[in-house]
């Protein structure tokens, strides 16, 4: 993608332009989508941009915990529960 819109996408679009054949409408559309595209392109590089800068200037948030107890989906005694709740099964405690 960050070759393909910043470079094919305006050369593709001249070509539609410049033939003699090609319908106003198909031209304009060329225009139009080289203009969206180049407009994605740089709202994403300058987030990519921002994100890449921010990376060293503080650290990652931290993901948020679980439910439960923190033994990796351990209740208690060993039992561990479905995740929709229904059922359980007894687990081999060593």
């Amino acid at each position: 993608m960050t070759i393909t819109i910043p470079i094919l996408a305006p050369i593709l679009a001249f070509i539609i332009i410049m033939e003699p054949k090609s319908h106003p409408f198909h031209q304009a559309a060329a225009i139009g989508l080289v203009i969206v595209n180049l407009m994605w392109f740089f709202k994403f590089m300058t987030k990519y941009w921002a994100a890449a800068q921010q990376l060293g200037q503080k650290p990652m948030a931290k993901s948020t915990p679980r439910k439960g107890n923190g033994n990796s989906g351990v209740e208690g005694n060993g039992f561990m529960a479905s995740p929709t709740g229904a059922g359980g099964s007894r687990m081999k405690m060593e």
